[in-house]
Order: C-alpha cells, then structure tokens, then sequence
C-alpha cells in the first residue's frame, strides 16, 4: 500500500478550512484508485517556537493499492478539478509518501 500525506497550510485558515475539508473529502468520491481518505483540521494551535514544528491548517491522508496508482494521482480528473477549486485557498503544501507494508 502506498501512503500519500499531504499539509495544507492556508492563506485564510479562519475563513477557508471547513471548504479545504470539503473539498478534499470528495476527491475519493471522484477516484475509485483512492482506497482510504482521513481528512480533517489541525487541533493544535502555538505560537511559533524554535525547535517546535509548524502544524498545517488541513491534512489529508489516502492510500493507494499500489504505486502506479499513486504515480496517477496527480495528474487524474479528481486531483486536477480539486486544484482549481482550492489552489486559491493555499499558501503552501507540504507532503510526503511512502510504502506501508
């Protein structure tokens, strides 16, 4: 399985993450190759302090059964509409993705 993570940290937080949830929420609805999505809000809020790592605004966290569905992802019809519906939402993402055995 693969496992893809991305952090959203956005312009407006106050105002725009319940549309970032939202919208993320039904990528899946729109890309049978996602085999699992958890998507939600950052819960811990501090003031920057070295050494402290900075918490995104929104998360997302969807498995693929393998890597060539993973590779996909980026370019498929979901995650495309998904980026013009949110990019403007967006100050920066941070990501990663591994193999989960």
């Amino acid at each position: 399985m693969i496992v893809h993570i991305s952090l959203f940290f956005l312009k407006d937080p106050d105002t725009t993450a319940d549309e970032m949830v939202a919208a993320l929420n039904k990528v899946p609805q729109q890309n049978p190759a996602i085999v699992t999505s958890f998507v939600g809000r950052n819960l811990v809020v501090l003031p920057p302090m070295p050494g402290v790592p900075e918490f995104a605004d929104v998360a997302q966290v969807i498995t693929f059964a393998n890597e060539a569905d993973a590779a996909g992802y980026a370019e498929s019809p979901a995650h495309v509409a998904l980026r013009q519906a949110t990019d403007h939402l967006i100050e920066k993402v941070v990501g990663a993705e591994f193999v989960q055995d």
